[in-house]
């Protein structure tokens, strides 16, 4: 009897050292699958994260290369008199427009910093913009007079502006 006994217990605790090790088993199967779930979503967002800064940081730098063809033709202009030097301020005004839009939108779920960074780097350029549009409305008779001058110098410090501000 006290044999038998020993036989079903053992038995009994066989089955549930089994059954334990089994919803252990399922318990840490479920785990890692969680575990990798979360890794994978936390991944692609800061993939997109990645992504979306690297196209904003691109976009700034299509815009600064765009500003500097702008002011390079502006001041060819300014200095000789030649329309041919305003073709690349005239190309770039045509591709800033599209830049600046692209970069509101992919910095819009962004840190404020960045965004507002970019408001202060766009605000500058467009001070530019409304100097060298009187500037091209009135252009000086010859750049080396000094009200001439001082009209260079004011553009050329509202340009160091926008440099400072998209550093």
């Amino acid at each position: 009897m006290v044999v038998m006994f020993r036989q079903r217990w053992l038995k009994s605790l066989h089955r549930r050292l089994v059954l334990g090790c089994i919803g252990l088993g399922l318990i840490l199967a479920w785990s890692v699958i969680g575990i990798t779930i979360g890794t994978h979503q936390m991944q692609a967002k800061l993939y997109d994260v990645v992504q979306s800064r690297d196209a904003v940081i691109t976009n700034i730098y299509e815009g600064i290369k765009l500003r500097d063809d702008q002011e390079a033709g502006l001041r060819g202009y300014l200095l000789t008199g030649q329309k041919a030097f305003l073709r690349p301020y005239t190309q770039a005004a045509v591709g800033l427009p599209h830049l600046r839009s692209e970069s509101v939108k992919l910095t819009s779920g962004m840190d404020r910093r960045v965004s507002s960074a970019l408001k202060g780097m766009f605000l500058a350029g467009k001070a530019w913009d409304r100097w060298a549009e009187v500037v091209l409305a009135h252009p000086p008779a010859n750049a080396r007079t000094p009200a001439a001058i001082a009209v260079l110098l004011r553009g050329k410090h509202l340009f160091d502006q926008f440099r400072s501000a998209s550093a």
